[in-house]
């Protein structure tokens, strides 16, 4: 992945109208792939 790619990636975590707890990505055949901060992805952990 770019620096930009990243970039973008960590800017849609972020973005604060939209407040995404995770990002799904599938790029052609490969299975989805589920991006999340490490903090959400431990709250969520913590909870179950």
């Amino acid at each position: 992945m770019r620096e930009s790619e990243f970039k973008m990636l960590i800017d849609r975590l972020e973005d604060e109208w939209e407040q995404p707890d995770a990002i799904a990505l599938k790029i052609d055949n490969k299975p989805w792939v589920v991006c999340m901060t490490l903090d959400k992805f431990l709250g969520g952990v913590k909870q179950d």
